[in-house]
């Protein structure tokens, strides 16, 4: 392992990485942990280099590049209060429509401009738990690569298939005519009750921006729109909780 100092253009490269800009520009991203850093790996990711908090009892055995940073200087690379011991460098793989259509999952949970970090990652990851799932992230959501994504997907990202920045009507086009049926959650009049509504089949499955839910179009474009009870006297659910709530649904009443 090889100890850098705070100057090094790895540094520089780390920092930058915390924008959405550069990690668009370079194609790269930031993975923090041993665990996501580990699954990482294991599924293949491209790594760059693997940068460890100087003291950590933890390496690779591998060929990627590994250095050592100061305690000091590491806590400034990451955006978290409280920074795990290592973090790697990896490359974008490319996130295509084409390779969900392939892998023809019972599941494709869509968010429509999605914008909390948090909530994307909760989805990913209860995409992943799920089973037989994917994930389409529409223009306008939060960055997929953002590094709070990243860690509240606790791994998942690696996992199953999933592509951003899509126009999400020709999607939905798309997958209808492989037999899909859309099904988006909306607090309308006209919306059924989830429990009393099928989901029997292959379903995809909209969860709407936080603030003003699914558009307009993506909702006329859906075939069945769907409602969770809401007994207390709270105006609604937070979107990843709603996406648990749907897709384990489609789980039971699929098996």
């Amino acid at each position: 392992m090889i100890k850098i100092t705070a100057t090094n253009d790895k540094i520089k490269l780390i920092k930058k990485l915390n924008r959405s800009g550069a990690r668009e520009k370079s194609g790269m991203f930031i993975i923090e942990g041993r665990r996501a850093v580990t699954d990482a790996i294991e599924n293949g990711a491209e790594i760059s280099f693997i940068m460890y908090c100087e003291g950590s009892d933890f390496e690779f055995e591998s060929s990627i590049q590994q250095y050592s940073l100061d305690r000091k200087t590491f806590a400034e690379i990451t955006d978290t209060s409280s920074p795990q011991d290592l973090l790697a460098v990896a490359k974008m793989k490319p996130l295509r429509l084409d390779d969900i259509v392939k892998a023809s999952p019972s599941l494709i949970i869509v968010c429509d401009r999605v914008q909390d970090p948090g909530n994307l990652g909760t989805i990913i990851r209860t995409a992943d738990a799920v089973g037989n799932a994917a994930v389409i992230i529409s223009e306008g959501s939060v960055d997929m690569y953002n590094p709070k994504v990243i860690r509240s997907t606790m791994s998942s990202i690696f996992n199953l298939p999933i592509a951003k920045d899509v126009d999400i009507l020709p999607a939905l086009d798309t997958f209808k005519n492989l037999g899909y049926k859309v099904v988006c959650g909306a607090l309308r009049a006209e919306s059924s009750d989830l429990f009393s509504s099928s989901l029997r089949g292959k379903c995809i499955i909209i969860i709407g921006n936080e603030g003003s839910g699914a558009s307009n179009e993506v909702i006329e474009a859906s075939d069945i729109l769907v409602k969770i009870p809401i007994n207390g006297r709270a105006e609604s659910l937070n979107a990843s909780v709603s996406c648990g709530i749907l897709a384990y649904e489609h789980y039971r009443q699929n098996n």
